[in-house]
């Protein structure tokens, strides 16, 4: 990045994105999109609604809108979801890693700020200790150090993959409503149905398994002291997925780690939450150049 000022922000774009395709070190095809000018942020996570119904969506357009108007914004769908290739291959995390580095590279950014959402910490603290020369800042929103079946003593069965393995492939069902509703009690629920029928069509039953399976048995704790870049830790007080206690260990890990607790139960701040202007205030300043 260059410049010591933020750019001056541009006026929401009127149409979407082109949707567009680079090929992993699988050989696989992954599906990809950029909004808006300026210094880049790639952005992985939570909800899966695949890139070209993002910027359409009421739970994705404000936040796509506001970092855009400032940012080059670059997301994707990884390998095996959304409109990416279909993969035989389990998810697993190094996958994604690659997966970030080669959108990276076909978008032409070769140093960028990353904004990860819950599970997704786990690959960018990765990425971020191996590849320090990527990474010029990172957020972690609803991020956390260690999975659910690390935390502590034996935990019963995760009641989270049960609702999926239970209700996944209803269209619109109650049990996958009320997955969404463990991560994002607070609602709007209006969102919150909408968002279920699209994550439905862009993940599977087996993938969605695989994935809770994956992040509930992993731990970043080794890799944290590793992380040089900037770092900012945003988590709800009353997140009942990821507790607060995760973002504090993430904090204390992490060489210089802000922490910024917002008061509210949802996993990541949606629009229409009480807190959602604070958050759009504190991500876009820790992002500005």
């Amino acid at each position: 990045m260059t410049g010591d000022s933020a750019p001056t922000p541009s006026a929401p774009a009127t149409r979407a994105p082109p949707v567009r395709y680079a090929r992993n070190r699988a050989g696989r095809t992954l599906a990809w999109a950029a909004n808006g000018t300026g210094p880049p942020v790639l952005r992985i996570g939570a909800p899966m609604i695949n890139v070209a119904e993002q910027w359409t969506f009421p739970s994705e357009r404000p936040l796509i809108d506001a970092l855009s108007a400032r940012h080059r914004l670059v997301h994707f769908d990884a390998s095996g979801f959304g409109l990416s290739e279909p993969s035989p291959e389990p998810f697993q995390i190094d996958t994604l890693i690659d997966d970030i580095l080669t959108v990276a590279d076909a978008a032409g950014i070769d140093r960028f700020a990353f904004l990860s959402e819950s599970g997704a910490s786990l690959a960018a603290v990765r990425l971020a200790a191996r590849h320090p020369d990527r990474i010029t800042k990172m957020a972690l929103v609803g991020g956390y150090v260690d999975g659910r079946a690390r935390r502590g003593p034996a935990t019963s069965p995760d009641p989270i993959r049960g609702l999926i393995e239970e209700g996944w492939t209803t269209g619109g069902g109650g049990l996958a409503l009320a997955y969404q509703l463990s991560y994002f009690p607070e609602g709007p629920m209006d969102m919150l149905k909408a968002m279920v029928e699209r994550e439905q069509t862009t993940a599977s039953e087996a993938q969605m398994l695989r994935l809770r399976d994956v992040v509930n048995t992993d731990s970043i704790a080794d890799i944290l002291p590793r992380v040089q870049c900037p770092t900012l830790i945003v988590q709800g007080r009353s997140n009942a997925v990821h507790p607060l206690s995760e973002a504090q260990k993430l904090a204390a890990g992490i060489p210089k780690a802000e922490l910024v607790v917002l008061d509210t139960a949802n996993h990541v701040p949606l629009p229409g939450n009480a807190v959602w202007a604070d958050y759009l205030d504190i991500l876009l300043d820790f992002l500005a150049p």
